[in-house]
């Protein structure tokens, strides 16, 4: 088996990743995804790139996506996790369309944004290790599983998107969508709220997760 212990791991995402070692809406203090790795696996570091309410895309407010912040702070480490995707569906952020490897691409869309910080990796780093994740399943704020957005795609269709891409570049992907083990019956016992996960809910996902990561790499 790998010996991960000597490490370093950045993980980015939104407002899921970031709650690790923060309160929560219900006051508790989060153990998520970036303890339970360092637990389960032993690596040596995890940093926290996680940015609360953003999608991948970048937004014509001005606001920069986790895309752009991925592009901006990426410096080659053992492993890179992108966690996220929950956020375009509930903005209502196009999905764009997957294009050829080196094209130009529209950073106002979801895959579009996606494929640009995944080459801005593998352009300073070919060799470096990434592992995507797609959104969880959620009934929050009137955006379910069943409902579509204001641009017309289901939460699916994001999920969908993320593992293309993830097999246009060759990259692992674990689909929290349909391995965590939370769906719109056990949302209740493992989130606080319908999308963020509870502790109960993170050691869950984590475990996986990190088996995945193991099988991986």
């Amino acid at each position: 088996m790998t010996d991960y212990s000597n490490w370093q791991v950045d993980m980015f995402g939104d407002s899921i990743v970031k709650y690790d070692g923060r309160p929560q809406p219900d006051g508790t203090i989060a153990i998520g995804y970036e303890s339970w790795l360092k637990k389960l696996l032993n690596f040596q570091t995890v940093r926290n790139f996680g940015l609360s309410g953003a999608p991948f895309a970048n937004r014509k407010t001005g606001d920069r996506g986790i895309g752009a912040l991925i592009e901006t702070e990426f410096t080659p480490k053992d492993l890179v996790v992108i966690a996220a995707g929950t956020n375009d569906y509930r903005l209502n952020v196009p999905l764009g369309r997957i294009e050829t490897v080196g094209a130009t691409f529209d950073c106002y869309t979801t895959i579009g944004a996606l494929q640009a910080a995944i080459e801005a990796i593998l352009v300073l780093e070919p060799r470096q290790k990434i592992i995507l994740i797609t959104p969880l399943q959620r009934n929050r704020v009137g955006y379910t599983i069943y409902s579509s957005n204001l641009t017309g795609y289901q939460l699916r269709q994001y999920r969908n998107a993320i593992i293309e891409v993830g097999e246009l570049y060759a990259l692992p992907v674990w689909d929290a969508y349909t391995l965590s083990g939370l769906n719109m019956m056990t949302l209740k016992e493992y989130t606080l709220d319908g999308l963020h996960p509870n502790n109960a809910g993170f050691e869950r996902i984590s475990r996986g997760l990190a088996k995945f990561i193991q099988c991986s790499y």
